[in-house]
């Protein structure tokens, strides 16, 4: 494994409730206030899952790089999911 790997996310605007899940283990969720940030260090992979209607409120970065997650939202109900991982990272940094 080369290079960093470190996920930060943040609510930008409006309440944003997420719930992340950090190379397979036990998912954890946490609801945050506009202007909160968590980061995260996973080996792996960080599988992402929020509310369709919160997307554009969760400001993703990678090692400091803000990145465009194109969460898939083609499931039933009314969450959008999104698995970011160490080898693809790069294609979504804007």
């Amino acid at each position: 494994m080369t290079g960093d790997f470190k996920v930060q996310i943040k609510a930008v605007g409006l309440p944003v409730w997420v719930e992340t899940t950090t190379d397979g283990n036990k998912p954890s969720s946490a609801t945050l206030q506009p202007g909160d940030a968590r980061e995260f260090n996973p080996a792996q992979k960080l599988g992402l899952k929020l509310a369709k209607i919160n997307t554009n409120a969760l400001q993703v970065s990678v090692n400091g790089q803000r990145a465009k997650i194109p969460y898939d939202t083609s499931g039933k109900g009314s969450s959008a999911e999104f698995v970011l991982t160490r080898d693809e990272y790069q294609k979504f940094l804007q």
